[in-house]
């Protein structure tokens, strides 16, 4: 199950910050939502069109406008964005995080 997983990432993320803090190992957790990607045009293609839209970009700006707060899907530069903050030393005091790149999805999940 998806959820599960998702929670399990997330709490693994918590504990390996924990585990991994006294050698100075910072973790924290990316979870990106609709992010058009090679791959979820692919699936796009082979399973949604048809449901959601005709065409894959008319996939794309159904599911944004019916899932997301933000009604546009995510671009590969803004999940890479901060993925490079949270890796570089501006972001050393942080760890246990769980960064939701999601457009708003995770509202449905409250």
């Amino acid at each position: 199950d998806y959820n599960a997983a998702k929670a399990a990432v997330i709490n693994m993320t918590k504990t390996m910050a924990m585990e991994l803090a006294p050698d100075n190992i910072r973790m924290n957790a990316f979870n990106p939502a609709l992010i058009r990607t090679p791959l979820w045009e692919k699936v796009a293609e082979e399973t949604l069109v048809g449901v959601y839209g005709d065409t894959v970009d008319e996939v794309f700006k159904n599911l944004a406008a019916q899932y997301l707060l933000m009604p546009r899907y995510g671009r590969p530069d803004e999940v890479s964005g901060i993925v490079a903050l949270m890796a570089s030393d501006r972001a050393s005091f942080t760890t246990g995080a769980c960064w939701n790149i999601d457009g708003g999805l995770t509202r449905f999940m409250v």
